[in-house]
């Protein structure tokens, strides 16, 4: 296998704050801080799928909200539906701030998602612009019917653990979108009871995913490459671009045939499963190499760096913090 690209999709760090120190997706990982120790630093800084576009291409213009149509299958005949991404969070009142809680990306069960969807739609066809609640099987959900141009929305993913203010949807016409985030909000609360028997329940759905993507041509021979991600934005992504796409991001009992392999998966998973499987592979030299991306940054190794014994041994926050 000449390359497997592992992309961590849930680990971002602030640069110059502490708010994400005591989050989930930050313990001490002896085996990555290892890994990047001898990594070579790619230059510049990249969100995670803007890294992915660039390697397997865009055929056209499309949002966050669009790869997750095509993801769950339900990509209408027009090129650019209207719909969002919707995610269930958990907010927490402060003093004086809003904050995503470290822990308040809420990973919504089967079940649980479709009951939420069946209630929200429910409700919200009655609105003056009816929407409709999809729940897509990587714990999220596709709201149908909003959509609004020139507003800058973020996701929630960056904001774990630190607050809301600066990551708000913005824009000329944003009034619209804050005002349907609003009403969702007090709805969840209204109706928090009826679901007191789940795992966990949202008080709050994060709407994000419109900005479009520009389309470019791919890096990579797609036809030489596979893709494992449960996240569906991703998985839209490789469809889009005829990349073969597994829902499962968990290390396959069968490598595919191809040159090629890009995972995306939480960073927790990321670092028990695949880093391993990616070491033995390079020092066994079945694996020509390895780029870990995570925080907006790519590490590069190959088989021969992990010689380079005269690097001194460092936090694996500090390594991926760096300018």
């Amino acid at each position: 296998m000449r390359e497997i690209v592992l992309i961590a999709d849930d680990a971002y760090l602030a640069d110059d704050s502490p708010r994400r120190d005591a989050t989930p997706a930050a313990p001490t990982f002896a085996q990555l801080a290892a890994l990047l120790r001898y990594a070579r630093r790619v230059p510049g800084q990249v969100d995670w799928l803007e890294l992915l576009a660039d390697e397997l291409g865009l055929a056209s213009p499309v949002s966050d909200a669009d790869l997750a149509l095509r993801a769950v299958g339900a990509v209408a005949a027009e090129p650019q539906a209207r719909a969002l991404r919707a995610f269930a969070v958990r907010l927490e009142a402060g003093l004086t701030q809003v904050r995503l809680a470290a822990d308040g990306l809420i990973d919504m069960t089967p079940e649980a998602a479709a009951q939420l969807s069946r209630a929200f739609n429910t409700e919200f066809v009655r609105s003056p612009e009816p929407y409709r609640l999809e729940a897509a099987d990587d714990g999220s959900f596709i709201l149908h019917g909003a959509w609004l141009e020139d507003v800058t929305t973020v996701d929630p993913r960056r904001l774990l653990g630190g607050t809301i203010t600066e990551g708000l949807p913005s824009g000329e016409r944003v009034a619209p979108l804050r005002k349907l985030w609003s009403e969702i909000e007090l709805w969840l609360a209204q109706n928090r009871s009826r679901w007191s028997h789940w795992r966990e329940v949202p008080n709050a759905l994060w709407l994000c995913g419109a900005a479009r993507r520009v389309a470019r041509p791919a890096r990579r021979a797609t036809v030489d490459c596979a893709l494992f991600a449960r996240d569906v934005t991703a998985r839209g992504l490789a469809l889009m671009a005829g990349v073969s796409a597994y829902s499962a991001c968990s290390v396959p009992g069968r490598w595919p045939s191809c040159g090629h392999v890009y995972v995306v998966a939480p960073l927790q998973q990321v670092v028990g499963e695949w880093l391993p499987v990616v070491q033995e592979l390079l020092g066994t030299r079945r694996l020509a190499h390895c780029r870990l991306h995570l925080n907006d940054r790519s590490f590069d190794l190959g088989p021969r760096d992990r010689w380079r014994l005269w690097r001194r041994a460092a936090d694996w926050r500090s390594l991926v913090t760096r300018p």
